[in-house]
């Protein structure tokens, strides 16, 4: 089943029929329209799916989402932005002409993104996409492509601030000692061109001046609106788990855990062994993002968690699994604002601080714990008492949550 944005007035499909989305209830169900009758329903959100779309699509979004250069992807959110204001707009001829001016295209070419941008309102359908080989493809030899690699990485990616040029330059030098017929300016700046700006702020960068290039959140705000801005972070669980087979102990496991700053709801949780990664918070967000119904049931959970949604904003900290294109690029995709708070600045992300200690402290209660500090484990003997699997810790986990 593709994933849907359940919002007043989508259409969707429910047991093979198309309705459209009138309201999400206090309950966490949904009341439909059925387009083809005009019947009015109420339903779980578990039972609805996006529209079919064509074949191939989601692949192809997948791709260029992963191979799009940091150009390439803001030249899609400017078009993004262009497209949602003419959809505003009473005068879409009009706005279409401007658009096309602005950005130095036919107004067939803007009606067109018009066309892409309603079946697929994702900022990956306004990727350009050339004909022949992508911007920056690699056509050079293997053992050139390291070189080159290795002269960023020595040249260009560090605190002296070399200048593009000086990288051209000393790739050249380093061919010519290797008797190697060296690669025009082209291709290396391409791949200058294609790097992450945030690590390259971060290598070329003094700490204050990288984190002055980051969107930060006020030191106090406030969110009226549930589902505003989710909070995520991760902690290490002060317990001790055992494996499923012979209950003997293997380690604490990690907890990424979302809370919705405007209700102090947790919103959704992802626990591993794994360290944290973007690949953590992407599956706490899809665990927040949709609905709990069929989750809670494979677990043989009998509770209530009618919480899910689209974030408007996702604040975390400044942590490389949160500042990882992957993820910047997934919330553009689906229309989620990242914020990222001030290095070193713990207090910033006070609402999920505070219910991870809370968390923390019933854990403190369990078989196996090891308490937050030496001092709070005192002659405990963690390992000895451990009693709780990984699947175990999660059921007990939710329901807490839940009640």
């Amino acid at each position: 089943m593709r994933q849907l944005s359940v919002v007043p007035d989508a259409v969707a499909v429910c047991a093979n029929r198309l309705v459209a989305i009138v309201r999400i209830q206090s309950d966490g169900k949904v009341a439909i329209r059925d387009l083809a009758n005009g019947q009015l329903l109420t339903t779980s959100a578990v039972e609805l799916s996006a529209p079919p779309i064509a074949s191939g699509l989601s692949a192809a979004s997948a791709t260029a989402l992963n191979e799009a250069t940091d150009s390439q992807w803001e030249d899609a959110r400017r078009r993004e932005s262009a497209v949602i204001a003419i959809l505003k707009t009473n005068d879409v001829a009009q706005h279409v002409s401007r658009v096309a001016v602005e950005f130095g295209v036919s107004r067939r070419t803007v009606f067109r993104w018009l066309a892409v941008y309603r079946e697929t309102p994702q900022t990956s359908a306004l990727l350009h996409r050339p004909m022949g080989p992508p911007v920056g493809g690699r056509r050079i030899d293997a053992h050139l492509e390291r070189l080159i690699t290795d002269v960023i990485n020595d040249v260009y990616l560090t605190k002296v601030r070399a200048k593009k040029e000086e990288v051209v330059r000393m790739v050249h030098l380093r061919c010519a000692a290797q008797g190697l017929k060296p690669p025009s300016r082209k291709p290396i700046l391409a791949r200058l061109k294609a790097l992450d700006t945030r690590e390259v702020a971060k290598a070329r960068l003094q700490p204050g001046e990288a984190a002055s290039l980051t969107d930060f959140v006020p030191g106090r705000y406030r969110v009226n609106q549930p589902l505003g801005v989710v909070q995520i972070d991760h902690t290490l669980v002060d317990l001790i788990v055992v494996d499923e087979a012979r209950r003997l102990p293997i380690g604490r496991p990690w907890l990424t855990l979302a809370v919705d700053v405007a209700t102090r709801v947790i919103v959704g949780f992802y626990l591993s062994l794994e360290a944290p990664s973007s690949t953590s918070v992407a599956l706490c967000l899809s665990h927040a993002t949709l609905p709990k119904e069929l989750w809670l049931k494979q677990r043989g959970l009998n509770c209530n968690w009618p919480v899910w949604g689209l974030p408007q904003a996702v604040h975390a900290d400044n942590g490389a699994d949160f500042t990882a294109a992957a993820l910047r690029r997934g919330c553009d995709e689906h229309g989620i604002r990242l914020i990222l708070r001030p290095v070193a600045t713990p207090h910033y992300g006070g609402h999920i601080e505070r219910l991870i200690g809370t968390l923390m402290g019933r854990v403190h209660l369990l078989p196996g714990t090891t308490g937050s500090n030496p001092q709070d484990k005192g002659d405990y003997p963690s390992e000895a008492q451990a009693r709780m699997t990984l699947n175990e810790l999660e059921q007990w986990l939710t329901l807490e949550i839940c009640e």
